[in-house]
């Protein structure tokens, strides 16, 4: 059952525009963290590889987040609902 769904996942899933998206995250995230250090007058060398990594995927979650958060107001826009009375 799980191969069965995986399989029908794959065959709709679009890579190169997958990895595209998950590149301008990324690069995103990058700009998000330089700038989230140079507030707190720090730079990347401050901070080991691992304690870097676990920043930008923070800063990764918290775009991913927001972007769910405007898709969702977005479609419920279109349906006419609104969350603001």
């Amino acid at each position: 059952m799980l191969k069965e769904t995986a399989d029908f996942v794959a065959r709709f899933t679009y890579k190169p525009l997958q990895k595209r998206v998950t590149h301008t995250i990324r690069k995103k995230a990058i700009k998000s963290t330089k700038a989230r250090l140079a507030v707190h007058h720090q730079s990347f060398e401050d901070y080991s590889d691992d304690e870097l990594e676990i920043i930008i995927e923070d800063e990764e979650r918290k775009i991913i987040d927001s972007l769910k958060t405007k898709s969702l107001i977005a479609a419920l826009s279109l349906l006419g609902i609104s969350l603001f009375p």
